[in-house]
């Protein structure tokens, strides 16, 4: 037989009144499509005529499957039920209770076409259609507050980046499908935001697409405080899941290649916005000049060797893991810039003549090296500078927030590892600013950034900008991360 081209999943409970419609709506679609395709209607313990109107539809259209749960146990429990046995090369679920019109079917599957993993109805794009009668304003009102509330607290607790976690229309791969939906746990209100973070999670592309929404004013099966309460809980759950999959995952092992990179691209939003905001800080500290020449130490797979490219003489990034130098190497046959380069080489003895550049940079490296071994570091930082030439150097703070952020890391994921294992050496603004001193350079300008700014990236982006100036223009020491700006003088 055949793989179906699409496959149409429909988990139902107690659905007599409109499901006869949602059947026909389907059959209509689907055969409009000239592709093989399957239906499976999933009764969830339904105890009105639900079954009866399933039964009396397949015999008179094979290609409807019924699969039947003797008891309720929830929409998601019926879409993996459904999932397990599908075939098809797409996968569509679709609420049963004719809100949405199938109308925008072929927009879902051109999505998936292009290669998405999923495609999700988007009921807050200004293209979709409501359909409803005036006397349901206030039904419609209090519906789309609670849709607000939830979808806030979804991205709050789970970070994808879609405006819709809810809505009943979702189409996937099916491939895709079948691999991740038997790993969701949620079997009732939080199978939709699990799923779209298991997607997120493995990297799949998750597009919105506007729909057709009809609002139906029936009682709500969802009791606000009890199921409010549960619905948090579930979230919570997800959240905690999400984070061990990272520890896990990507995020898991520092030494990775594009580490950096991919926190830079992918991680929550306090990680992109950490990790991104590393080069304006660097270009706000460091006056650079068409004939400087820049090295950053201890790189790993930082943005910031391309961006001084553009405005220096000669820019080089060592690490000594050679990991991110192959994946750097493989960005710059990419972006065709050839006046950077890349060196393997230990912070200790670095393979450059003395007075070869004139600014270092070295951020959040210090703290990964023994403590004792310090003075070595800034001695030989001091040695590849040419006289007058400037250090930036950044390290956490240890009389700042930093010790509590680095627990929470540490407790609940997000990020590799760090305490005891990852930071061995320990600075606070004195101490740096004397480690600096008695090797060789003189403290022209130091502070903190990350006070608040990328904590309220999550929830305000350009306010989260802003602040981050307001950082960068202060030189308060309490924030979690330490900069000193240090002049290379004789010694």
């Amino acid at each position: 037989m055949p793989r179906p081209y699409l496959t149409i999943v429909l988990p139902v409970k107690d659905g007599e009144a409109r499901l006869q419609q949602m059947l026909e709506d389907v059959d209509g679609v689907a055969r409009a499509l000239e592709k093989p395709f399957e239906v499976i209607a999933v009764d969830d313990g339904s105890v009105d005529g639900t079954r009866q109107i399933l039964e009396d539809f397949s015999r008179s259209h094979s290609y409807l499957k019924v699969l039947v749960h003797d008891q309720n146990m929830g929409k998601g429990a019926a879409l993996k039920t459904g999932a397990a046995i599908s075939r098809g090369e797409y996968l569509l679920t679709v609420d049963a209770d004719a809100t949405y019109q199938l109308d925008s079917l072929t927009d879902f599957l051109k999505a998936l076409e292009g290669g998405h993993g999923a495609a999700i109805g988007n009921r807050r794009d200004p293209r979709t259609k409501f359909v409803l009668n005036p006397r349901d304003f206030a039904y419609v009102g209090r519906r789309h507050a609670v849709g607000w509330v939830f979808g806030w607290l979804s991205r709050f607790f789970v970070r994808v980046d879609v405006a819709d976690y809810q809505a009943g229309y979702k189409a996937y791969n099916g491939d895709v499908a079948r691999e991740l939906f038997p790993q969701v746990e949620a079997e009732r209100f939080a199978f939709d935001v699990e799923i779209l973070a298991l997607l997120h999670h493995h990297g799949h592309a998750i597009s919105e697409v506007p729909v057709t929404y009809v609002y139906r004013h029936q009682p709500s099966t969802v009791k606000l405080f009890r199921d409010g309460f549960r619905m948090l809980c579930r979230l919570w759950q997800v959240k905690q899941k999400v984070k061990r999959l990272q520890r896990s995952g990507k995020f898991a092992d520092h030494t990775r290649g594009d580490y950096q990179y991919l926190a830079r691209k992918e991680g929550h939003p306090v990680q992109r916005f950490w990790h991104a905001k590393k080069w304006p800080m660097v270009a706000d500290k460091l006056d650079f000049k068409p004939t400087d020449r820049v090295l950053e130490v201890g790189a790993g797979s930082s943005e910031i060797p391309f961006n001084t490219s553009e405005e220096v003489a000669l820019s080089c990034a060592t690490d000594f893991s050679p990991a991110p130098l192959d994946f750097l190497s493989e960005q710059i046959e990419r972006e065709k810039d050839r006046r950077v380069c890349f060196v393997g080489a230990d912070i200790q003895k670095l393979p450059f003549l003395s007075g070869s550049f004139d600014k270092v940079i070295v951020l959040e490296v210090i703290e990964h090296v023994p403590e004792q071994t310090i003075p070595q570091y800034f001695s030989e930082l001091h040695r590849v500078l040419a006289p007058g030439g400037v250090l930036l150097v950044t390290t956490p703070n240890y009389r700042s927030t930093w010790p509590l952020l680095e627990w929470m890391v540490d407790r609940f994921g997000g990020a590799a590892e760090m305490g005891g294992i990852q930071h061995i050496a320990r600075f606070y603004p004195r101490m740096l600013r004397q480690a600096l001193e008695q090797n060789g350079f003189q403290v022209k300008q130091e502070g903190s950034v990350y006070h608040l700014s990328p904590f309220l990236a999550p929830f305000a982006p350009e306010f989260a900008e802003r602040v981050f100036r307001w950082e960068l223009k202060g030189a308060g020491r309490n924030g979690p991360i330490l900069y000193s700006v240090a002049e290379s003088r004789s010694r």
